[in-house]
This record gives C-alpha cells, sequence and structure tokens, in this order.
C-alpha cells in the first residue's frame, strides 16, 4: 500500500510527483523586502518555495510572505501563470477563505503575501483524533464548501482541496487555504495539478476541470473525516489516482456502520466519477451538509493545538493623538503629527503601532501636549520597557519648526533603537504661507458634503508666497478637482489641476500629496484604473500617511471589496482623527449589506465628533430610502425640506428626489432626466453620481428604460460601484431586466482592474 507521505505528495503543473524537501535556508529572516515587509519568523517549506511570518508595515499586521523558488522565478510564462493566479485568487472574499493579497518582485524575490491563519491543519486534527463526530464533520464541510461557493462565483476554482489546506482557527472554525494553484474558469489549460488521493477522474484524465472538481476533492475530504482513512487504496501514488477510474466510489458505512445514511449518500454523490451526477454547485453541497449538521446534537469545536508563535523583535513605536489646550491649536497639531507619521517610515526596522491594544506593548510612545497656555508643546519619546522618557523636548506651537520638531524625534527614536534613519523631504514653507496652508489643509479633510471652494482660496493664498511649492501645488489641484464637483456656478479650470500636479510630482516624486493629488484628477477626469495607481504609490512612498489609505479605502468599498476596504479606512482613522468623517463612508457599506444597526452606530460616532446633528440631509435620505424604515424615511425628508433654502448641494434635485419619495414620480422625472442624463459637468464623478440617483429613483419607480439609461450615462462617465449596484435595494427591478446584464459586467470587469492596480506589487 502506499503510505500516508506518498499520498500527501502534490503534482506539479508539469505533472511531475514534487519533492518539497528541506529549505536551503531561511534566508529571508531579519530582512525587510520591499521597504514594506520585516520577515520574522521561518513557518516552512512546499513544493513552491519557503512561508515566513512577516510585519506589514502598511497596515500594521502580520501576513504570511510565500516565496518562488528561484529557479522557478526564472521561467517567465509560468511567472505570469503565477501573476494570474494570484490576481484571481484575491478577489475572494469570505470569513472560511485564508485571503491572498499581493504578488511582489522585491530585493531579488519574487512572493505572494496572505493572511497568516492561526490556528492547525485539520490533517493534523485527523491525525491525533481520529474520525470526528457526524456533526462535527458535517458542519467543517459546509463551512468549506461556502468558501468554495465565494470561490466560484469569483471564477476561482482550487483544485487541491485537502484537510492539509483546511486550517482550523482557535475558534473552530475554518479556514481554505493555499488558492495559490487557482485557474480561471475559462481557462482551457488542463496541466495535472493536485494531490493524487484527492484527485477527481477528470484531473486524472487531464480533462477539462471546474467548480465540480473541488466537490470532488471535498467529497474525499468528507470520507476521511468520518471514517479516518482514504476512500481509494494502491501500491504507488499513480495507482491510488487510477483506481478511482476503474470503480464506483465506496460507500463509507463499509468502514462506519452507524453512519447514517444520508450522511453517506451524500458523500458517494460528490465522489460520483461523472461530474454531471455530483451537486450541482457548492451552495446546494453547502445546504445539505448544513441541513445535515442541524440533524445532529451540537458538538463543541476541534481543540486545536496552539503553535509557539515568534514575536516580530523590531522595535516599535505608538504615536498617541496630542493633547490639546484649545481648539486653535489643532491645526499645528495635525501638521506636526502628520510630519511624523511620514518621518517615520524613514527609521529603518521601525514599526508603527496603530491599534490601541498592540500600542500598549509597543517599544516606545511618542506623546504630546500643549503647555504653556496652550503656546508651546512637550513631546516625549517614553521607552515602554524602561519605564522612562528617554527624549523631550519643548517647541514652540508654530509651524516653522515643524521640521526641527521631526528631526528631534526621528533621530533620537534610531539612536535609541540602535538603527538608522534615511533623509526626509521637509515641508519646507516660507512663513506667509504657512498659516493659509494649515487651515487649506484642515478646512480641506474636514469637508463633508458641501465644499464652497474656501479650501481653494487658501491654497491660493498660501501659493502666492510659494508658487512652486510642491505639497501647496498638489493641495491646491485637489481643491480645484473637489469644487468642480460641488461647484454649480462656473467649473474651474482642470487643466490647470492637471499642470499643477505634474509639476508637483516632478518636484517631490517622494511624497506622498502629489500622488494622492493625481489620484483625485484620475478619478474625476480621467480613469479610476490610474486613479488607483496613484492611491496606491502615495501609499508606497510613505505607509504611515493617512490620505493614502483613505483613497484607497474609499475606492475599494466600491468595487465591493469591502474586508480591504474596512482595514484602510479603519488605517487612515488611527493615523489621523480628523478623519472620522469616514464614518460616512462605512455607515454605506453597512446599510447596503443590510447592518442596519451598525450602520447606525457609525452614523452616531460621527454625529458624536461633530457634536452636532449630521449636515447631510440628501445623503442620509438616500441611507433612509435602502432601509425602507418609513419613520427614517419621513425625518430625512423633513430634515432635507428645512435645509432647501439655507445651503445643499443642487436644490434642484433635492426637490425632485423628494417629490420622488413621496410617491410623485410624474413631478420629479423630468427634472431627475435633466441632471442625470443631460448637463454636463467637469467631473465624470459628479455626472455619475447624478445617473445614480435616477436609476435609484427610477427604478424603485418601476421606470425600468429610465434607469437602464441612467446606467449607461454612469458606467460611461467611469462608474465601478459594484457595491451600489449589486445591493441597493432601490435597483431590484433593474437588475432583474436582462439588458442591464452587459453593464453589470462591465462594472465587474471595472472593479477587478481597480483591484488589481491596488494591490500591484
Amino acid at each position: 500500500m502506499v503510505d500516508d507521505t506518498q499520498l500527501a505528495e502534490t503534482v506539479t503543473d508539469e505533472g511531475h510527483l514534487a519533492s518539497h524537501g528541506e529549505p536551503s535556508a531561511a534566508a529571508l529572516l531579519g530582512r525587510t523586502l520591499g521597504g514594506r515587509y520585516h520577515v520574522f519568523e521561518f513557518v516552512g517549506a512546499g513544493g513552491m518555495g519557503e512561508v515566513y511570518r512577516a510585519h506589514d508595515r502598511e497596515l500594521d499586521e502580520v501576513v504570511a510572505v510565500k516565496t518562488l523558488r528561484p529557479e522557478l522565478a526564472m521561467r517567465p510564462a509560468l511567472v505570469e501563470r503565477f501573476r494570474k493566479e494570484v490576481r484571481l485568487a484575491r478577489r475572494v472574499t469570505h470569513p472560511s477563505v485564508a485571503r491572498v493579497f499581493e504578488l511582489h518582485n522585491a530585493d531579488g524575490t519574487r512572493f505572494v503575501t496572505m493572511e497568516f491563519v492561526e490556528g492547525e491543519p485539520l490533517s493534523d486534527v485527523l491525525a491525533r483524533s481520529g474520525p470526528l463526530p457526524w456533526g462535527l464533520a458535517a458542519r467543517i464541510g459546509a463551512e468549506v464548501a461556502r468558501a468554495l461557493e465565494a470561490a466560484h462565483a469569483a471564477g476561482v476554482i482550487h483544485r487541491d482541496i485537502k484537510p492539509d489546506n483546511v486550517m482550523i482557527r482557535p475558534n473552530g472554525h475554518i479556514a481554505v487555504a493555499d488558492f495559490g494553484i487557482a485557474f480561471s474558469l475559462e481557462d482551457p489549460t488542463n496541466d495535472l495539478v493536485g494531490t493524487p488521493a484527492y484527485m477527481s477522474p477528470e484531473q486524472v484524465r487531464h480533462e477539462r476541470t471546474g467548480p465540480s472538481t473541488d466537490l470532488y476533492a471535498l467529497g474525499v475530504t468528507l470520507f476521511e473525516l468520518v471514517t479516518g482513512a482514504l476512500p481509494f487504496e494502491g501500491d504507488t501514488a499513480i495507482a491510488v489516482m487510477v483506481a478511482r477510474l476503474d470503480v464506483a466510489p465506496p460507500d463509507p458505512r463499509a468502514r462506519q456502520a452507524n453512519l447514517p445514511e444520508a450522511f453517506a449518500r451524500l458523500v458517494v454523490k460528490a465522489m460520483a466519477p461523472s461530474p454531471a451526477d455530483r451537486h450541482p454547485d457548492a451552495s446546494s453541497l453547502a445546504a445539505a451538509l448544513e441541513e445535515l449538521a442541524s440533524s445532529f446534537a451540537e458538538q463543541a469545536p476541534l481543540a486545536v493545538r496552539p503553535r509557539d508563535l515568534a514575536r516580530d523583535p523590531a522595535p516599535t513605536v505608538a504615536l498617541a493623538p496630542f493633547v490639546e489646550a484649545g481648539p486653535e491649536a489643532r491645526e499645528v497639531l495635525g501638521a506636526m503629527r502628520d510630519e511624523l507619521l511620514l518621518g517615520l517610515s524613514t527609521v529603518e526596522g521601525l514599526r508603527l503601532h496603530l491599534d490601541d491594544h498592540e500600542a500598549l506593548r509597543s517599544t516606545y510612545g511618542i506623546v504630546g501636549r500643549t503647555i504653556s497656555a496652550g503656546k508651546r508643546l512637550l513631546l516625549e519619546v517614553r521607552s515602554r520597557e524602561a519605564d522612562e522618557v528617554v527624549l523631550s523636548g519643548r517647541f514652540p506651537l508654530e509651524a516653522k519648526v515643524i521640521p526641527a520638531l521631526a528631526d528631534f524625534v526621528l533621530d533620537g527614536l534610531a539612536l535609541s533603537a540602535s538603527t538608522r534613519r534615511r533623509a526626509r523631504e521637509d515641508i519646507g514653507l516660507p512663513p506667509g504661507a504657512i498659516e493659509p496652508w494649515l487651515r487649506a489643509r484642515r478646512v480641506f479633510r474636514r469637508t463633508f458634503a458641501l465644499d464652497d471652494g474656501e479650501s481653494l482660496r487658501l491654497y491660493e493664498r498660501a501659493l502666492s508666497f510659494a508658487p512652486e511649492h510642491a505639497v501647496l501645488l498638489a493641495g491646491h489641484a485637489m481643491a480645484l478637482v473637489r469644487f468642480a464637483f460641488f461647484s454649480t456656478a462656473a467649473p474651474p479650470d482642470l487643466d490647470a489641476a492637471r499642470r499643477e500636479i505634474q509639476r508637483a510630482l516632478t518636484l517631490a516624486p517622494n511624497r506622498p500629496e502629489p500622488h494622492i493629488a493625481a489620484g483625485h484628477f484620475a478619478l474625476h477626469a480621467e480613469d479610476p484604473v490610474s486613479a488607483a495607481r496613484h492611491f496606491r504609490a502615495a501609499v508606497r512612498v510613505a505607509p504611515g500617511w493617512p490620505d493614502g489609505h483613505e483613497w484607497l479605502g474609499r475606492m475599494l468599498l466600491e468595487a465591493g471589496f469591502l474586508d480591504d476596504a474596512r482595514a484602510r479606512l479603519e488605517a487612515a482613522m488611527a493615523r489621523e482623527p480628523e478623519l472620522y468623517v469616514l464614518r460616512w463612508e462605512l455607515a454605506r457599506a453597512d446599510g447596503l449589506e443590510g447592518r442596519w444597526g451598525e450602520a447606525k452606530r457609525q452614523i452616531d460616532l460621527l454625529e458624536r465628533s461633530e457634536g452636532q446633528r449630521l449636515g447631510r440631509p440628501f445623503g442620509m435620505l438616500r441611507l433612509a430610502l435602502w432601509s425602507g424604515e418609513a419613520e427614517w424615511i419621513r425625518q430625512a425628508v423633513s430634515d432635507l425640506e428645512a435645509r432647501l433654502e439655507s445651503g445643499v448641494f443642487d436644490p434642484d434635485l433635492c426637490r425632485a428626489t423628494v417629490a420622488a419619495v413621496r410617491g410623485d414620480w410624474g413631478a420629479a422625472r423630468e427634472t431627475c432626466i435633466a441632471k442625470g442624463l443631460l448637463e454636463p459637468h467637469a467631473s465624470q464623478r459628479r455626472s455619475a453620481f447624478y445617473a445614480q440617483v435616477l436609476c435609484d429613483l427610477a427604478s424603485a419607480a418601476g421606470d425600468v428604460d429610465v434607469a437602464l439609461r441612467g446606467l449607461e450615462r454612469a458606467v460611461g462617465q467611469g462608474l465601478f460601484d459594484v457595491h451600489w449596484y449589486e445591493k441597493s435595494p432601490s435597483l431590484r427591478a433593474l437588475r432583474a431586466d436582462p439588458r442591464s446584464r452587459e453593464l453589470h459586467a462591465t462594472l465587474r470587469e471595472r472593479a477587478a482592474r481597480i483591484h488589481d492596480a491596488l494591490y500591484e506589487g
């Protein structure tokens, strides 16, 4: 008989059994790859390469780094195939899937970053405990099937489902790992990929594989879970593969006589030789397993043996919010904090902690508070371990001291941590430009729903003192673009914004502000995929700076990648408390997902930060409409009507929307069509937004022809808001119309390209 190690061998893409062997050396330990991933623990080796744990400096979290062996990395066709597989796999987002993040080529190493799952492989649990209780086996199988359902919906098949690739988390739930050999459903190749004991007959025959291939492997896994053995035997791995071609799948009751008949039938059906005889899809198999699981007494979750995980030895620093004596200090303190966040990335090997819990365990803490009646800042760097101040300084609360303050802290940290720091680009503003710049950046970040051009005027004043300053040019360009979205007067000159951005990028390519400005411009006047690349570049040059994470998060939300988006937005708010306005974006996303309790919690937190009722009546009415709550809708209509004469975004559109909400689509239709289809705008994002509003109102009124025209207009203006289209309750009638399918496909394809651009390594 073939032994377990033979059965665990994996067939490579060339049809040979791979020898995983021992790693040559844990060569990456202690290195920081691409200036982002600090590698601190070797985990193991596989057929593709070595696996490490690393700290992601951008998001302050631990990830898995999986390398591509040098001899494989030298094969361009294989690398391109690997790149394609990673792009597919990272689109799979589900609680039961171990996420795949990015493919990189940095410092001479090709590697992919993935979610690091704490826990234990299901294969280890089986080896230790033997067959599982029926109910527990059914529950685990159902979770795997739901993970496959999500993968198949994204156009991805796994092709190597087995207990080794099912991780049991400490809470007992599972994560399907190693989507590294996933293929597009449209991929015509039929390479032999998988593990012999779990291969489907079509894999063995080199026939076309598909979702049913994964269901077969899950059937084999279920057989193993309830019997403790594999269904097919042979003297060699090849014999085991061939065995399934000649005989019907065995009944697991031959080994476990007490197994319920319904469970046995399900396992045999999943292992049917012909894909046509298996379950039609992962969803139906999951539902059958869930029904089975509910028929058994509830089982305690699997006991997982915790792995002794190493801690990242790199020194860490936490930057606490500065304590201010009054609101007049906020602008200077915010600028000081920004420069420190920018500069911390220049201290080599130093980790920035943002999570409150982790910050308590950081090596160093930077704390600041205003003294001398709010005229000076006392800044201290404390060593947590020694419980002492290792650096202390008093600075005038003036923007002109920002460069000296940043250098003082960063040089002191580098010395205390026995490390080095790279050169930093100073802000270097002349005195007259400082005050309007501080106010402009604060107004721009805090502007929540309506921009009357205040930040634009402030940047113009600052530029009068420093017309060739990159940060001011970038800020002014962003203000121009923002004003183009909100202004109902003559549109601003966006060509001027383009020229300013190009000049800023030339003057300061290593500061984030020009890249953020370029992303804003592309989002409103060019291409959203280009915008994604610019925002990604901003994060790459300044991982600690909040605005890059903000805009990555905003784009990911609209593209429908909610978990990734939430991580970015939370990172932005942790870095910059003034960005609490992002809670509105989270509330919108939660509402579209039907989590109205969480959406209202985010709105409540936002109103507490504002200290008043939320000044976004039109947006609040859209949320209320999606919720379907009559009282909320009534209150939102009342609030919007009360604001019509005191400054709202496009009063005519607001009046038409109120009429439509009250059931008079006839009165609203002409205005909504004019706004959504006919009005020209300098900002294509504004045009798309008007068309979205038209879609919602027309579809809800049953006017699907007009809604379809609105969708065509929005997509033509660069819309990529897949989340809105797929989840808005107002769009049910539009989504049901077959004519919308092609536009939906365009939206999904555009969102996928944006996701790829955001994750280019």
